[in-house]
């Protein structure tokens, strides 16, 4: 019996996008449409001094424009600013059409403003925020790059333990498509053993040695 092809989950160009947007944008509104899950592994990625992120599962919500001027005035001077969950900041259509006549003072901002939502709230936007969505210079789409029952459950470990987990080699005869995600992930595995505390491993994760150089230098060196 024939196997069935298994798709290749390709998200290279989005995350591409989103580090143009970050290093030569100087302002506008982004939008980034991703599950939750996805977006919490976009944020890990992009991570680090030049990108502030806000979680909309942890701030005021829904959307009001005082409260969202405030979460900026938090990291001032930041090249991006992230709104993870954004699709917590409009459940109504009322927050919809708030959001909706806001548009010309976020643009005024003068910010890369970048919001995450999922798919079912970029329909709602799409059909009750038309004129924001004049605004938006570009979308990014991300698919989930694992299946959500596929994805792994991390055992439950005390501070600065470490089990000697380490990463699997890579097949370098893979498409650089696919090489790329498998850097992705292991570089978010790695964050991940670094906020558990657990830097032995994480360390592992971070030093994966793929022809002489880390896995995300070597894949962004062969593109």
């Amino acid at each position: 019996m024939n196997e069935l092809p298994v798709s290749v989950i390709d998200n290279t160009t989005s995350y591409e996008t989103l580090s143009w947007v970050i290093d030569h944008s100087d302002d506008g509104l982004f939008l980034v449409i991703a599950s939750a899950r996805m977006q919490r592994e976009v944020a890990r990625h992009f991570r680090g001094d030049s990108v502030a992120v806000f979680d909309y599962s942890r701030e005021e919500r829904p959307f009001r424009a005082g409260s969202f001027s405030r979460l900026l005035e938090r990291e001032p001077g930041k090249r991006a600013y992230f709104f993870l969950n954004f699709q917590l900041a409009i459940p109504e259509a009322e927050d919809v059409e708030r959001f909706n006549f806001c548009r010309d003072i976020l643009a005024r901002e003068r910010l890369n403003l970048v919001f995450f939502v999922n798919e079912e709230a970029h329909r709602r936007l799409n059909r009750g925020a038309m004129d924001l969505y004049s605004f938006i210079r570009l979308f990014m789409p991300f698919e989930d790059e694992l299946p959500e029952e596929l994805e792994p459950e991390l055992p439950a470990l005390s501070p600065d333990r470490s089990t000697g987990e380490t990463p699997p080699e890579p097949d370098l005869t893979q498409p650089k498509n696919k090489l790329l995600t498998q850097a992705i992930a292991l570089d978010n595995r790695g964050r991940q053993l670094m906020d558990e505390g657990r830097f032995r491993d994480a360390a592992a994760f971070f030093r994966t040695v793929w022809n002489g150089t880390s896995a995300l230098d070597f894949c962004k060196n062969s593109f």
